[in-house]
C-alpha cells in the first residue's frame, strides 16, 4: 500500500501485536523457538506499534483501574511483568480475545529515548493516542506529542507513518466524539509532513468518515479497533460467549476481538466504499486465508492481523503469503 508515494507493502501486523519495537511477547518467543520455527514468521509484514500515549500509562499492580493502564509491565523490558494479566481473557478454542491493557506504557518521549525506533530499517506504522479528559486537552497533547516527534524525526532511518488511534474502548473515551475530532488532530500532526490516518472501530459512522477523508489530511483509515463489551448485541452474543457480564467488568468490560468484529468491519468497508472509492483502508482482524479473500472482494487496499498471533501463530506466515499474492506488496 502506497501512501504518499511511499510503499508501506501488504500485510500490516496490527497495533500491539508485537510490542512498542516489534520484539513481540514472551509467549511469542516461545512460539518462535520451540513450537512453530518456520510457521511463525512475521517477515514481509509492516509493523504497526503498539499505541503510544503522550505521558505514562504504568500502573503498579495496585494502580490498575485507576486512570492508568491495567497492565504492568517491566519499565526495562516492556514485557508483562506478571505471569497471566488478569486485564486479558483469551479463548484459545474459539481464537476470541477480550482485553482492558488500557495502552499501558512509558509515554512517548521515553520511547523515543530508547532509540529503537529510529534504527529501523523498514517502512512502520507509528500509533499515537490522546487520552486527555475534554477535546482542548485531547489537542494540546496531540501537539505535544508532535514537538516530541518532529525532535527525533530527521534521525528515523526508515520511512514512517502515522496511525492516531481514535478508538481504543478502554480509557474511558466515546469514539463517536473522537472520531469528530479527528479531524483537528490531523491538522495538528500534518505539520510532520509524513503520511497518517486514523484508527477507527465498527461504531464509527460512514459520514464522520467521509468528512475525515474529505479534509485533505488523512492517508488511510484502519479498522476495526475491538469492540466495546456489551456494543452491537444484535450482532454480538455476548451472553453466549461470557455469560451476563464481563471477565474484565472491574476494568471496564474490555474490547472484543473475534469473529463478528471482522464481519462488522468488512461491511463497514464495503459500505464506505460505496462513498469513497479513494481512501486507503486496512482491514484487520484476519485470521484465515479466506478473510484476505473477503478483504479484496469489499476493496479493502490492505489488510492487518492481531490475534491469530497468540492463538493460531502457526497462520502467521501464510496469511502473510496470501495477503502479498492478493493484494501484492514490496
Amino acid at each position: 500500500m502506497k501512501l504518499r508515494g511511499i510503499e508501506f507493502g501488504n500485510p500490516f501486523v496490527a497495533s500491539g501485536t508485537l510490542n512498542f519495537f516489534g520484539e513481540g511477547w514472551q509467549p511469542h518467543h516461545q512460539y518462535r523457538r520451540v513450537l512453530f520455527p518456520r510457521g511463525f514468521d512475521f517477515s514481509g509484514a509492516t509493523l504497526i506499534t503498539k499505541t503510544t500515549t503522550l505521558n505514562s500509562r504504568m500502573p503498579t499492580s495496585i494502580e490498575k483501574g485507576k486512570g492508568k493502564g491495567n497492565l504492568v509491565l517491566n519499565l526495562k523490558t516492556l514485557q508483562p511483568a506478571e505471569l497471566l494479566p488478569d486485564c486479558i481473557k483469551v479463548n484459545f478454542l474459539t481464537g476470541e480475545a477480550l482485553n482492558s491493557v488500557g495502552l499501558t506504557g512509558p509515554g512517548a518521549r521515553a520511547l523515543f529515548e530508547r532509540g529503537l525506533w529510529q534504527k529501523m530499517t523498514r517502512p512502520f506504522l507509528l500509533s499515537f493516542m490522546a487520552v486527555g479528559a475534554s477535546k482542548e486537552q485531547r489537542l494540546e497533547e496531540t501537539r505535544d506529542f508532535v514537538k516530541i516527534f518532529h525532535q527525533y524525526l530527521p534521525s528515523f532511518r526508515a520511512k514512517v507513518a502515522l496511525e492516531i488511534n481514535i478508538s481504543c474502548p478502554n480509557t474511558e473515551h466515546c469514539s463517536l466524539t473522537l472520531a469528530e475530532e479527528a479531524i483537528d488532530q490531523l491538522k495538528a500532526t500534518d505539520i510532520l509532513g509524513i503520511p497518517q490516518g486514523v484508527k477507527i472501530n465498527v461504531l464509527t459512522s460512514i459520514d464522520s468518515m467521509k468528512r475525515v477523508a474529505d479534509s485533505g489530511y488523512c492517508d488511510f483509515i484502519d479498522i476495526p479497533n475491538t469492540l466495546a463489551f456489551g456494543q452491537l448485541s444484535h450482532e454480538v452474543d455476548w451472553f453466549s460467549k461470557y455469560g451476563g457480564t464481563s471477565p474484565l467488568a472491574k476494568y471496564g468490560g474490555g474490547g472484543y476481538s473475534g469473529r463478528e468484529n471482522f464481519e462488522l468491519a468488512a461491511r463497514w468497508v464495503q459500505k464506505f466504499r460505496r462513498e469513497n472509492s479513494e481512501m486507503n483502508i486496512i482491514l484487520g482482524g484476519i485470521f484465515c486465508k479466506d478473510d484476505v479473500v473477503i478483504a479484496n472482494q469489499v476493496k479493502a487496499d490492505a489488510i492487518s492481523f492481531g490475534r491469530l498471533s497468540m492463538t493460531r501463530p502457526w497462520r502467521v506466515a501464510n496469511i502473510i503469503k496470501k495477503a502479498k499474492q492478493i493484494f501484492g506488496g514490496e
